[in-house]
């Protein structure tokens, strides 16, 4: 599902995101959700609104809290290629629909709390950066003790933020492995 471009620029919130995918999906339940970076935290967002929403949820590179200086990168250059230009281009042409009062808010996120109140499941995926060390990519998201233990964390090799793109088969592989 995409975001209705024409409305984005008055979404100054997760929660103004969040209202409207409930309203874009009323009166259907879902089995799970996939949300990749802000729209993981919008799913989020809605299941708390709407507990029984999703069954499931699965983040990838949605960061619960305000990202650490390891995650900052969007790719790993030597990946993509030609790609990289494309995503680029793409995430210039988007920037002008999201409000400057979002990315702000987005820079101070905290979500801990609100995971850690649900019992829906929560899976969530993240890109080594190429550090090839999953343990220590579970250390950089720097979580408190109740996500560490809520949330099951699953590392794509050879990624960073977009690693449905750079590693496809790990990112496929996993998802098939969490969703049967």
């Amino acid at each position: 599902m995409d975001w209705p471009c024409e409305l984005t620029a008055e979404f100054h919130s997760i929660a103004a995101f969040a209202h409207w995918l409930r309203l874009a999906i009323q009166p259907a339940y879902y089995d799970f959700v996939i949300g990749h970076s802000l729209g993981g935290l919008v799913a989020l967002e809605a299941i708390n609104r709407d507990r029984e929403l999703f069954r499931q949820v699965i983040l990838v590179e949605a960061f619960l809290m305000s990202p650490p200086p390891f995650f900052r990168s969007l790719f790993l250059s030597p990946t993509l290629g030609q790609d990289e230009r494309l995503i680029l281009d793409m995430m210039e042409r988007e920037r002008a629909h999201y409000s400057p009062r979002l990315r702000q808010a987005l820079r101070q996120v905290d979500m801990s709390r609100l995971v850690a109140s649900l019992s829906t499941k929560v899976q969530a995926f993240y890109g080594d950066r190429g550090c090839g060390e999953p343990h220590r990519v579970e250390r950089e998201l720097a979580w408190p003790g109740e996500l560490q233990h809520r949330v099951q964390v699953s590392v794509v090799s050879n990624a960073a933020h977009f690693p449905m793109i750079e590693n496809p088969r790990m990112t496929t592989h996993l998802l098939q492995a969490i969703l049967g």
